[in-house]
């Protein structure tokens, strides 16, 4: 209780400093990826930072979890006054390009994290059916939906083929993280504005992961307070079996994510 007033009031201090600023040009940081890769435990960290004006999907930036358009979303980012600004549309993320190339002041973190920890930690969260609900609106080749966008007919095509098979939910979950991670993978990365990293590189050394993040973002981490950074000891990788043709579908994308982390940072690990 204690800590979450101390929050509160970190937070309306914060907003009372940037109200007496002048406009000064700013950084806009979008932590992208997919879901259960430790993003949220990334967004309450950056909160407690003195220079950050944080939005989540419940923010005014967004619309039933996906950000604005891209007008309405960037003139709130601009009415905020602080430094540094940070919102976590991770249903948009397979728009990260689209952003990047939007405005010059956006920075992308893309945090990953192992298919079978994130499969486990995906039903765990949203229920057995989950993966398979999701694959389904990609099936249906649903207009509207954000799991849909952008997927190429080919991964259309890959999906309904496992579904027709019948796979476990596990292997469905681990199916749309290959989904969703497979967006940056053999893509022309601009590593200066894109970053990818590993879960574990940031719980296991907070300090120097953040370091590095701080340092790709151009501010001091000083003010920065990383109580908030642990490993949940439910969410260690389970050995589990996946269908052996998901299993080397994901573990080529996990592999390429690895490279990315290496080239985005060359000595995270």
């Amino acid at each position: 209780m204690f800590n979450k007033l101390r929050f509160w009031s970190h937070r309306k201090l914060k907003h009372l400093k940037f109200s007496l600023l002048p406009k000064t040009p700013r950084t806009i940081l979008l932590i992208m990826g997919c879901q259960r890769s430790g993003t949220s435990m990334l967004m309450r960290t950056f909160d407690w930072h003195k220079q950050t004006a944080v939005f989540r999907e419940l923010s005014e930036a967004f619309d039933d979890m996906r950000l604005l358009n891209d007008q309405k979303a960037f003139k709130i980012f601009d009415s905020s006054k602080a430094p540094l600004v940070v919102a976590k549309p991770l249903l948009d993320s397979q728009k990260f390009q689209h952003y990047l190339d939007l405005d010059k002041r956006v920075k992308i973190l893309w945090p990953y994290r192992h298919y079978k920890t994130v499969a486990m930690s995906n039903i765990r969260k949203f229920g057995n059916n989950n993966g398979k609900r999701d694959l389904s609106f990609i099936v249906d080749n649903h207009p509207t939906d954000w799991r849909n966008e952008l997927v190429s007919e080919e991964d259309r095509r890959l999906v309904a083929h496992y579904l027709k098979q019948d796979i476990s939910d596990l292997d469905a979950a681990a199916l749309f993280w290959y989904l969703r991670n497979k967006l940056v993978v053999h893509k022309p990365l601009d590593f200066s504005r894109f970053k990818c990293f590993k879960y574990e590189s940031l719980t296991q050394n907070p300090q120097s992961m953040f370091k590095k993040i701080f340092t790709f973002i151009g501010f001091d981490q000083s003010s920065l307070d990383i109580s908030e950074i642990h490993t949940n000891p439910k969410s260690k990788k389970k050995d589990f079996a996946l269908h052996p043709e998901i299993e080397e579908l994901c573990a080529n994308v996990y592999a390429e994510l690895e490279i990315l982390a290496t080239q985005s940072f060359p000595d995270s690990e």
